[in-house]
């Protein structure tokens, strides 16, 4: 690097760090190379177990346990591991209309589509819940997708 031997950097640096006090250098990079890929492993960590709690309440139809878990900034879009579902499809499949007008009413993704394509309306015609249907419907799920069995919405 400008024109200075590899070697003279080093003993450059070498001098430099003495300087500044190399003890200090040391330190402020091990401590960093030490707390970064931790903290953002347990913040990962912790996303994951909000989120998979959030599938489990819309599962049971835990409402006050869905409105606790998006305060604390659970992914409302989150897909399970298992079957590819958000928690707005199990909501959809169990019934629960509360728990859906709840996720819809917080930007949950109503055409969101999982495991086959199968949307949360798909989930709500097949147990022939008119009420999340209709739920549905009305905060804009389109009832023209079709899934891998090429089966619309409606039609189930």
């Amino acid at each position: 690097v400008f024109g200075i031997p590899r070697y003279s950097i080093s003993w450059l640096s070498n001098i430099v760090a003495h300087l500044i006090g190399f003890d200090l250098i040391e330190a402020i990079l091990s401590k960093h190379q030490r707390e970064t890929p931790m903290a953002s492993n347990q913040e990962r960590y912790r996303q994951q177990q909000l989120n998979h709690a959030l599938i489990e309440a819309a599962k049971q139809g835990s409402l006050a346990d869905i409105q606790s878990l998006l305060d604390r900034h659970a992914d409302i879009n989150a897909f399970d591991c298992y079957n590819s579902q958000t928690p707005l499809h199990y909501a959809s499949q169990n019934g629960h209309h509360q728990c859906i007008e709840i996720l819809l009413d917080r930007q949950a993704e109503a055409n969101i589509q999982g495991y086959n394509n199968i949307t949360p309306l798909h989930l709500a015609s097949s147990i022939g819940n008119r009420q999340c249907i209709e739920i549905l419907l009305d905060h804009g799920a389109d009832k023209s997708l079709v899934n891998v069995r090429l089966s619309l919405s409606l039609s189930l």
